[in-house]
């Protein structure tokens, strides 16, 4: 009985990733439509982003921005999916959020490239570097950049944070797009 229940288990895991099997990366310039759409949609995201933290600082500092972004980014971030009518999302080969995990076509995730990915039913990926900017080391930097306080909003709200230790101009994550297959 054991046994059938951890075969049915093991099974079950394999029909979750049914999603994975099938995407492959391919050239980017043989998608320049694609590239252009997250470049637009990735655009959108940093740019509301990065103002609403940016207001988040001013007005109430940098810890207390930590909320904002952990509340807000999601939001911001679905917001332009539903207006650019496809997904886009920020990822991480360190983690802060388990909620950012990379979808299952993201293959790289410190590269410094725009990387495509297609699936054989019309779905396209691609992915953009996101580098580590001055401001962003403020929550995301070594240890001797992140000011006492932030860090001990960032151990409150990400336990599990690994999305520090990084010096200007490193890749810090990737923003992810995914279009839809044409209709």
């Amino acid at each position: 009985m054991i046994r059938s229940f951890v075969v049915l288990v093991a099974l079950a895991g394999f029909a979750g990733c049914a999603e994975s099997p099938g995407w492959s990366e391919v050239s980017a310039e043989d998608h320049p439509e694609a590239v252009a759409k997250a470049k637009s949609a990735t655009q959108a995201l940093f740019k509301q982003l990065s103002a609403r933290l940016q207001g988040a600082v001013q007005e109430i500092g940098l810890a207390g921005a930590i909320e904002v972004c952990q509340t807000e980014a999601p939001a911001i971030a679905k917001a332009v999916s539903n207006e650019q009518e496809l997904k886009v999302g920020r990822t991480s080969h360190r983690l802060r959020n388990r909620a950012n995990a990379p979808p299952v076509w993201v293959a790289d995730l410190e590269s410094r490239a725009c990387r495509v990915y297609a699936h054989p039913d019309g779905r396209i990926g691609v992915t953009l570097p996101i580098l580590a900017m001055n401001l962003c080391l403020k929550c995301h930097g070594t240890d001797d950049c992140i000011p006492t306080g932030v860090k001990e909003a960032l151990a409150k709200a990400y336990p599990e944070d690994e999305a520090h230790g990084f010096a200007p101009g490193d890749i810090r994550g990737q923003f992810w797009v995914e279009i839809p297959a044409k209709q």
